[in-house]
């Protein structure tokens, strides 16, 4: 009986941070306009931990590339099925925008972008199912 206590107790903890998870998670996407591409995106970075300390400076660049990225998406969807041309539009999206807040190296641009890419790729492909 004991036992079977400790493993509900147990469960009721690992469900509570289930939610506070899950809560945490909606509110980042809300930041976003409920775009999961981009709240995925903001996860990756904060883990990887080398962008800036400001989660609020990233969330501001992310939204900014978020609007030129849907808008050039926006203006032509067809763009999803040439990758090299999506991905050499979102590289220079992502250049452009982290330069004005946030210093990136080479490196971290072209993993944004291949994060970003994939994510735009991944919706389309889904979309068309």
């Amino acid at each position: 009986k004991k036992e079977m206590e400790e493993n509900i107790s147990a469960l009721k903890r690992i469900y509570e941070k289930a939610l506070e998870l899950e809560r945490k998670n909606q509110l980042l996407k809300a930041k976003y306009n409920n775009d999961e591409k981009y709240a995925r995106l903001h996860k990756r970075l904060v883990e990887k931990g080398t962008l800036t300390n400001s989660e609020s400076k990233l969330c501001s660049v992310l939204s900014g590339l978020k609007i030129v990225v849907d808008e050039q998406i926006e203006k032509n969807t067809k763009i999803l099925t040439n990758e090299n041309f999506v991905s050499k539009m979102i590289l220079r999206l992502v250049i452009d925008q982290f330069n004005h807040n946030i210093d990136i190296t080479p490196a971290v641009a072209k993993n944004v972008k291949t994060l970003l890419v994939q994510e735009y790729i991944n919706e389309y492909e889904f979309n068309l199912a």
